[in-house]
């Protein structure tokens, strides 16, 4: 691998704290690993390019920004980071493994209207055949309704954000919207932080 050789690190310590495995799901893909299979940069790259060519003074960045209840009541556009597979066990999906295929977007089906139910959310007709029939165009659309879900679980109160009182997090790395926040002990003789 190129992106390690050159850095001279580990796949795994190319990975920001949210990233680690947790209990129920596991590892997430670096944000940074921009090449092959699994590799998210890409569209994190996309992303950044979209929110800089658009960004106005009014955009904000959970968790940079503040906590989501504080961004919310500001007027503007609030931008955070959500993890597919991190919402699936919020949303009461259980293990979603191969999502790839149909047939298993379609299991998840009656999970998903469920949980539509239980956020009070009315889905267009078109949407609700989607999630039915399993999301014949492919898994970006279920990760979509599945991220969208995840966010309103949160912005209804029924999941705490879950960011760590951490400034390595809330000012450099970031965290993925609903995920538990860890306690970090900072190890004194080398400055770096682990989990507890």
């Amino acid at each position: 691998m190129h992106l390690t050789s050159a850095l001279g690190l580990e796949f795994e310590l190319l990975r920001r704290r949210c990233e680690e495995p947790q209990p129920g799901r596991r590892a997430a893909c670096p944000l940074f690993w921009t090449c092959g299979g699994n590799q998210v940069g890409k569209g994190a790259l996309a992303g950044w390019k979209l929110l800089q060519e658009e960004r106005a003074d009014d955009t904000w960045y959970w968790p940079f920004s503040g906590s989501l209840g504080s961004l919310v009541d500001r007027p503007g556009d609030v931008i955070i980071e959500t993890y597919p597979a991190e919402m699936y066990a919020h949303l009461d999906l259980g293990p979603v493994v191969g999502k790839g295929d149909q047939p298993v977007r379609r299991r998840c089906a009656d999970a998903l209207l469920a949980v539509a139910r239980k956020l009070d959310v009315r889905l267009d007709p078109e949407l609700k055949s989607d999630i039915i029939d399993g999301f014949s165009f492919g898994d970006d659309a279920f990760d979509a309704v599945v991220g969208l879900f995840g966010i309103l679980n949160v912005l209804l109160g029924r999941r705490p954000e879950g960011v760590p009182d951490d400034c390595a997090v809330t000012e450099i790395e970031g965290w993925i919207l609903g995920q538990a926040a860890p306690m970090f002990a900072k190890h004194e003789l080398d400055g770096q932080f682990t989990s507890t």
